[in-house]
């Protein structure tokens, strides 16, 4: 009878414990298809629907976004474990910054290495900067910023200072200044006898003589001015040797 006692005993508590098991499964399954669910949630909530590009003139918004190796639907979370990155195989890229801008949109704030001139250096271009340094070397260049011809450049290595007299150097960073100061649209800077004593340079179809490169701010000052009252279609030359203080324009007839 006792023995009889004990086994019921003992078979309720495996019943029970077995009871307490089911329930603990049946529990731990419905948590982890709840976290699971949240998890879902979360990633979808937080994948980058929209992604804005700024600064970028090297590169295109394209580029920027395999550079950063970002993509539309990147979870937020990997895209800021993984932002710091290494760019320097890509040689205008100055710094980049990734800001949130809402839980789906993403802002990549670029800061290149400004380009103030390309020097015509055998069949492909340098890219300078306005400290004189040269910041890459290639086959095209981009439009908007002058092209200078008529240098003699001895070397050219990437990283280093443009390798031409310094008092030239000098002068084309002042110019660089100046055309920006006075808003003269220079697309090209001519030294036809590789020093300063004749200078010349393009605005498109006008050709501005500016001469030896002295009274660089008055000849400048000048171009700006003349050049904001001739149409943009207009081919001739612009005359400014003497001192800049007087200048002769003379229109193509061709």
């Amino acid at each position: 009878m006792m023995r009889e006692k004990v086994i019921t005993m003992k078979k309720r508590k495996k019943e029970k414990h077995e009871g307490h098991s089911g329930r603990f499964l049946i529990g731990l399954i419905i948590v982890t298809i709840i976290l699971v669910g949240l998890l879902y949630t979360l990633l979808e909530i937080a994948s980058i629907k929209d992604i804005v590009v700024s600064g970028n003139v090297q590169y295109t918004k394209e580029e920027i976004i395999e550079m950063v190796q970002i993509q539309e639907n990147s979870n937020v979370i990997e895209v800021f474990l993984n932002q710091e990155k290494d760019y320097s195989k890509y040689p205008y890229i100055k710094e980049v910054d990734i800001q949130y801008n809402g839980y789906d949109k993403l802002h990549i704030i670029v800061t290149e290495k400004e380009v103030i001139n390309y020097i015509k250096y055998q069949d492909h271009f340098l890219a300078l900067d306005k400290n004189g340094i040269i910041i890459a070397y290639q086959k095209k260049q981009k439009s908007g910023i002058p092209v200078v011809e008529g240098l003699y450049i001895k070397s050219a290595v990437v990283g280093n200072k443009l390798d031409i007299k310094g008092e030239v150097l000098t002068t084309l960073l002042e110019l660089h200044h100046l055309k920006s100061k006075y808003q003269v649209p220079v697309t090209h800077i001519e030294f036809p006898t590789n020093d300063l004593k004749a200078l010349n340079l393009y605005v498109n179809n006008i050709k501005i003589v500016l001469g030896e490169a002295t009274q660089l701010d008055m000849k400048m000052r000048n171009a700006g001015d003349v050049m904001k009252k001739l149409p943009s279609d207009l081919a001739g030359t612009l005359n400014l040797e003497q001192d800049g203080q007087q200048f002769i324009f003379k229109k193509n007839t061709e």
